[in-house]
């Protein structure tokens, strides 16, 4: 999103809104110093107060009496403070613009190439992090290594780092277990986008409810499907298909494209995809719950069915439809920037520290209070206490994805123990894209870009979700693109992505 400024009253009643609503490689070891030595040492700094920025995942109704706690934690580990402020993913890239060219203090937030982080970078709202990290959080750049720092580095330098968890995906389809018994639906069957059309009419049929949603809020049903024909080199503004060497097109000229929109567009005219999907903000596990959807497009890893399990309160079932693949989006997808607007950055970087090394903060984070929100179960695995389930839980917002390192939190039931080693060798086997740790710096065609994502905004998501008839607007939609420059944004990424290649001698 290009986020444009808005007027002072508008800014300032967001702020309100959003402040208003926060409260109601292998990773090293966990860091616990010695009470007293930490005590001491945050003794000597001025206490602060962070705004910390996040994406508003699953079930947060304790978030305030889990913020006190990890207040408590940080007081005394930094002498810091944290006001977290939640803001759903379909609204967030727009929200954090506003409050940055407001100039508000925001100390850390989570950012993402989906969620305009080259922009961000590009327009100068992120602060580098290099000196920061290696003054106040050193064991950061030890727990992330270093070709995964650098796969997200934006026009050479470190604006952000990403988290640690799934680096790499495979993707599919998702749904509801008991109507996959219910239908008797196998779904390892199904080796295609397109072998899952007779499951999504029988769920139409049956159960008189759209079969599927989009992988996330915000998104189409075609992100959901995008990755396994192409990498999108960041943006999809030119991207690689895959097998197909190192030249970049435009992929809204493809016939993988076109098959693909056809595809959506058959489902759609079924029924099986909601008819308000490209206006709304709910995620899917909202929406699967509430019963608008039977499933979902899928960015799958090692446990992901019991994840998602959790977050919609019934066990879930999935066809996986590709195999694991490693790009700089799959990593870059969620990381923690500081912004320029920070007036603590010194302590937000030391908050980092903590995020990626501190196990009782990323617990903490990740499943709440012990005994009120999680408990210790058998196995080596925490899950809901007793008398507490994903449908009734104060405090289950599925995210220890996001909090720094989720690999040094506890598996939470029905993971087994093992799932952060699974989690690791998932990461190492996938496939790399030819371009894993481009980034395209789009300065030299700035002024086509902001052309293209205008044009873009008006087309792409009646198309990717079966709005749109793709026989009549595909064609409107390219012709329109190329009206605007998007053969100069292929042919400049191409110059980028050839000499990027020829300088690592690919």
């Amino acid at each position: 999103m290009n986020g444009l400024r808005r007027g002072a009253l508008v800014h300032v009643l967001l702020l309100g809104a959003l402040l208003a609503t926060a409260c109601g490689g292998t990773a090293p070891a966990a860091k616990r110093a010695p009470a007293n030595a930490a005590d001491n040492a945050a003794a000597k700094l001025p206490p602060v107060e962070l705004t910390v920025a996040c994406l508003n995942v699953g079930t947060t109704k304790d978030l305030g009496k889990v913020q006190e706690a990890l207040n408590w934690m940080l007081r005394t580990k930094i002498n810091a403070t944290v006001k977290l402020v939640p803001v759903d993913a379909a609204d967030y890239a727009q929200k954090m613009n506003i409050l940055i060219t407001g100039g508000d203090s925001l100390d850390l937030m989570i950012t993402g190439d989906w969620l305009d982080y080259y922009e961000q970078a590009s327009r100068g709202q992120l602060l580098p992090l290099e000196d920061l990290l290696a003054r106040y959080a050193p064991d950061v750049p030890k727990a992330v290594p270093a070709d995964i720092r650098e796969a997200t580095e934006a026009n050479g330098k470190q604006y952000a780092v990403p988290s640690i968890r799934d680096w790499a995906a495979d993707y599919g389809y998702m749904m509801r277990k008991d109507l996959a018994d219910k239908y008797r639906i196998d779904l390892s069957k199904a080796k295609s986008f397109a072998a899952l059309t007779p499951i999504f009419e029988t769920i139409v049929k049956g159960e008189r409810m759209p079969a599927v949603a989009s992988e996330k809020a915000g998104a189409t049903i075609y992100d959901g499907m995008a990755p396994v024909d192409f990498d999108s080199l960041g943006d999809y503004n030119g991207v690689l298909p895959r097998n197909e060497g190192g030249k970049v097109v435009d992929m809204y000229e493809t016939e993988a494209y076109k098959r693909s929109l056809a595809l959506i567009r058959k489902w759609y005219l079924l029924g099986a995809v909601p008819h308000r999907l490209s206006t709304n903000k709910s995620s899917p596990e909202v929406l699967i719950k509430t019963g608008v959807a039977a499933g979902q497009m899928a960015r799958m890893k090692p446990g992901y069915e019991d994840k998602e399990g959790r977050a919609v309160g019934q066990a879930m079932v999935a066809a996986h439809l590709s195999p694991a693949i490693a790009t700089t989006s799959t990593v870059a997808n969620i990381m923690w920037s500081i912004p320029v607007v920070a007036r603590n950055p010194e302590r937000a970087a030391m908050l980092l520290e903590l995020l990626y090394t501190d196990a009782d903060v990323l617990n903490l984070l990740s499943y709440g209070i012990q005994g009120v929100h999680y408990a210790e179960k058998a196995g080596n695995v925490v899950g809901f206490p007793a008398g507490v389930t994903a449908a009734n839980a104060a405090y289950n917002p599925t995210w220890s994805w996001m909090w720094g390192n989720q690999f040094l939190t506890k598996a939470f039931e029905p993971d087994a123990a093992d799932i952060w080693e699974r989690q690791k060798a998932f990461n190492d086997a996938a496939v790399k894209s030819s371009a894993f740790g481009f980034n395209f710096n789009l300065e030299p065609v700035r002024t086509a870009y902001a052309a293209v994502e205008a044009v873009k905004a008006r087309y792409v998501n009646g198309l990717e979700n079966g709005v749109l008839d793709p026989g009549q607007y595909l064609p409107q939609f390219v012709a329109e693109l190329k009206s605007v420059g998007m053969d100069a944004i292929v042919a400049e990424k191409q110059k980028q992505l050839d000499a990027w290649l020829a300088a690592r001698g690919k």
